[in-house]
């Protein structure tokens, strides 16, 4: 059976270690050694704080509970925009839409952000309720990097819309944080280069650093079930929070796999 990966706090020095969990039957097997102090790490000693799924996301989100408590969802699904590629064809966005934002809708406790392309808000909206939409946010690329290129394919959207579902208002915007500054929806970062981490749709880390801090607090939940580049977990790990990663194409998950690695070997940056 196939295994996934989680980090995980090592219980004798503390650093964070990216280790395998492997899919035997009837139970998963834990166990693994830390990297810096070779502390043997157990289930019985096991401090998760994330996973890392190479799955097809409804797989994974089958499995899981309704209505995780402080589980926000931050993802860039399959726009249907981008002709040249299987995995973003139109024909299968319409297909499932619907079927991804409601068990999105089941799992999350409160808050969905989806980015996404306005060619596609009537398939959208049509799948959820009119009180589920609560704001539209606004990347606003900047000219550069896949600018030229992409405006010569017709791909390139200047103006990328973010939208945020909710299924509790109230608890969607308790999590605001004032000291985040918002320059009311326009959020303007540079787009990145598809060579960076060999991804076409790639997302700044301080777009997605400025969601985060602004919809979480330390210590919750954010699952993106169409993990990418992984991004939103290099964002997770830097500032505090827990982290649900699934990407089902195996090169872009042994890229997820690297860029964590990665950063758990400087966390001693980012712990306080």
């Amino acid at each position: 059976m196939k295994s996934h990966y989680e980090t995980v706090i090592c219980p004798a020095c503390k650093a964070i270690e990216l280790l395998e969990v492997k899919h035997t039957f009837p139970l998963w097997e834990y166990s693994g050694y830390c990297s810096k102090c070779n502390q043997l790490i157990t289930k019985d000693s096991w401090d998760s704080t994330g996973h890392i799924w190479n799955e097809d996301m409804m797989n994974v989100l089958f499995k899981m509970k309704n209505n995780i408590s402080r589980l926000v969802i931050i993802t860039d699904p399959p726009y249907g925009v981008r002709k040249e590629e299987a995995w973003d064809d139109a024909t299968l966005f319409k297909k499932k839409i619907k079927l991804w934002l409601d068990e999105c809708f089941r799992v999350a406790e409160h808050t969905i952000i989806w980015f996404c392309a306005n060619r596609m808000y009537p398939y959208i909206f049509s799948a959820i309720k009119p009180e589920q939409f609560l704001r539209e946010h606004v990347w606003n690329k900047q000219p550069g990097n896949q600018f030229a290129g992409a405006s010569n394919n017709r791909v390139w959207y200047s103006l990328e819309p973010i939208l945020v579902f909710t299924k509790d208002k109230d608890k969607t915007t308790h999590n605001f944080d004032p000291d985040v500054k918002w320059n009311y929806d326009d959020l303007k970062y540079d787009s990145v280069a598809k060579k960076i981490w060999n991804h076409p749709t790639t997302k700044p880390v301080g777009l997605i650093n400025q969601l985060v801090q602004h919809y979480t607090l330390p210590g919750d939940t954010i699952l993106d079930p169409f993990g990418g580049s992984g991004t939103l977990a290099e964002v997770a790990i830097k500032t505090g929070r827990k982290y649900i990663i699934i990407e089902q194409d195996p090169e872009h998950y042994q890229t997820i796999l690297e860029r964590i690695s990665n950063i758990n070997a400087q966390t001693i940056l980012f712990r306080g």
